[in-house]
């Protein structure tokens, strides 16, 4: 008997196991924060109905698919609540909750997705489908349409669904290599790295700049270990297969991140990929440099960006977080 008991309490815990690790993503307790998770992060599945048809995917595939797009925009849940509230406090109704149809384009335009840009751009922009301004318009429409929103402007939930469908337009599968078809939620983040991280909300970058090169304590910081930093990054930077020459390339960079077992869960190769890509941009979209590779200021700057990443503290200052960094990591 006390076997028989033993066995019903076995599959009771593995039936609890089994829920727990078939939940959903877990939401904040928080009402607030639970409010927020929602706005960028559901998708409802009748508005979807259509996209996923042009996927060509069975009805189970389009659920995994759903988790996953669900997965991928709580990944990047605050890129896209800081993109949002960018570009809609600039619109005429300076709410940072509702985005204008001229908000939503400029998102697009500094993104490099329409071709307000310029047409030397490597020709890239040009060709993509949301090139035309009535298609833009219409998706604009067709979302604000399905909304419930009365002022004809986009609420955080249509704009991340819209980003979605930009996404099915730009980058189609075909764009991809592989034997089998590239999934919508891949593509989607490929978008948000390529064009939207980089491009959007520029802002940011340039204040983060501007406090690396003028905030005192930082440069005190950064001095402290001047000799120390320069010696890495020579030994690094190769040119030509020699040593202390001219830049790092993203390889050396990840090399030297490696040895330093500096890289884990919260600054892992994705990050590093993000970081590198943004110190970058500036230059790249000068066309000062297409070959992406670091100088020695930018090094500084890609250190210094990796500060957020691996030492999340608020209630210590940057200059210490980043002192932290260098003498325990690097």
């Amino acid at each position: 008997r006390w076997e028989k008991h033993w066995m019903r309490g076995l599959e009771s815990a593995w039936d609890v196991l089994q829920a727990r690790i078939c939940a959903e993503p877990e939401v904040p307790r928080d009402p607030a924060a639970e409010q927020e998770y929602k706005l960028y992060t559901v998708i409802h599945k009748a508005k979807m109905t259509d996209v996923l048809d042009r996927e060509q995917l069975s009805d189970g595939d389009k659920a995994a698919e759903l988790q996953a797009l669900h997965q991928t925009l709580q990944d990047n849940k605050q890129l896209f609540k800081e993109v949002f509230s960018y570009y809609a406090s600039a619109g005429t109704s300076g709410s940072p909750n509702l985005m204008t149809f001229t908000g939503w384009r400029s998102v697009l335009k500094d993104a490099k997705l329409t071709n307000d840009v310029d047409k030397d751009e490597k020709g890239r922009a040009n060709q993509d489908p949301t090139d035309d301004p009535d298609d833009i318009s219409a998706l604009y429409e067709e979302q604000v349409a399905s909304g419930n929103n009365s002022e004809r402007e986009f609420v955080p939930e249509e704009f991340t669904e819209s980003m979605i469908r930009v996404t099915q337009q730009c980058l189609p599968p075909e764009r991809f290599s592989g034997d089998t078809p590239t999934p919508l939620h891949v593509r989607l983040q490929t978008l948000i790295d390529l064009a939207i991280r980089p491009h959007c909300n520029r802002q940011n970058a340039a204040v983060f700049r501007e406090l690396i090169s003028h905030d005192q304590a930082i440069q005190g910081v950064l001095r402290k270990y001047s000799h120390q930093l320069q010696l890495i990054f020579q030994n690094y930077a190769m040119e030509e297969g020699v040593q202390g020459q001219g830049s790092m390339s993203l390889s050396e960079f990840k090399q030297f991140l490696t040895d330093c077992r500096v890289m884990d869960g919260s600054l892992n190769e994705h990050a590093i990929k993000v970081i590198f890509a943004s110190v970058m941009d500036q230059r790249i979209e000068s066309g000062d440099n297409e070959e992406a590779e670091l100088f020695y200021g930018e090094f500084l700057e890609a250190l210094a960006g990796m500060t957020e990443y691996k030492i999340c503290n608020p209630y210590q200052n940057f200059s210490q977080r980043l002192d932290s960094l260098l003498s325990n990591h690097i």
